[in-house]
């Protein structure tokens, strides 16, 4: 099989890995599928995003589960949106992108 696309609309985490397939099937045998919009979580997802926080650079960062690239670019923009808002500085509006790259199907990454 040639991923020539890298995964583009799929999870590229491996083709046909046996140890994959075998943790989806150890959690999907405790908890197959839960949200967590809100305040609704699980924890799997709490363990989760603390692993990742604790990764990176920003002490007492917090973690927001998106499913996609095009959630993730619209969540972004939201947050930095409304930071300048609570700034006061309301009319800091101004997006930076690269031309020619691809940043999501939503309003922000489509705009």
């Amino acid at each position: 099989l040639l991923d020539a696309t890298a995964g583009l609309w799929h999870a590229n985490i491996g083709h046909g890995r046996q140890s994959v397939a075998q943790a989806a099937y150890d959690q999907m045998c405790r908890l197959e599928t839960y949200h967590v919009f809100g305040r609704f979580a699980n924890d799997v997802a709490l363990s989760l995003a603390d692993r990742v926080v604790a990764m990176g650079p920003v002490p007492g960062a917090k973690m927001i589960f998106n499913s996609g690239g095009s959630d993730s670019v619209g969540a972004a923009c939201k947050i930095a949106r409304r930071h300048w808002q609570l700034e006061g500085r309301p009319a800091k509006k101004t997006i930076l992108s690269r031309t020619f790259s691809y940043h999501g199907l939503h309003a922000y990454g489509t705009s």
